[in-house]
């Protein structure tokens, strides 16, 4: 262990971040919600496959996320979800072994728009941002889905 200290954040975050746990993208997550979208406090809710868990009652542990969501808006003072999908998704692969790359693609992008529709049926009153982070090369691209 080090001896240094880090310091702690007092500021008040009113945004909710859902992303996929996959490292590749990681720096990016971060560098698109503080750069791009201005949000320099927010909560992260980070599991494999990203909003998969939230679109779909059938996922083990769709129950255990969603307490989770309550938990931020319910507890916190969280005003904005962000949820982020991603092309190459391994935990979508692993799930939906079945499907081609295209159709996993696909699948990614109506779970992140499911996602969004349970969060505001839920909490009308919470703004919902959806983003589709596209590989190209090595670049990743972060394109907003309605």
């Amino acid at each position: 262990m080090t001896k240094k200290t880090h310091a702690l954040e007092n500021k008040p975050s009113h945004t909710l971040v859902i992303h996929c746990v996959d490292h590749r993208f990681q720096q990016a997550f971060r560098g698109f919600i503080v750069n791009e979208l201005g949000i320099a406090v927010f909560n992260p809710i980070v599991i494999a496959g990203g909003t998969f868990a939230l679109s779909s009652e059938h996922f083990s542990r769709y129950a255990y996320i969603w307490d989770q969501v309550d938990f931020f808006i319910t507890k916190g003072d969280v005003r904005k979800v962000i949820l982020i999908n991603h092309d190459d998704c391994l935990w979508y692969k692993k799930e939906k072994p079945d499907l081609e790359t295209p159709d996993l693609q696909e699948k990614g992008k109506i779970d992140l728009v499911q996602a969004a529709n349970n969060i505001k049926e839920k909490y009308p009153e919470i703004e919902v941002v959806s983003v589709w982070a596209e590989l190209s090369g090595d670049s990743i691209r972060f394109n907003k889905i309605n």
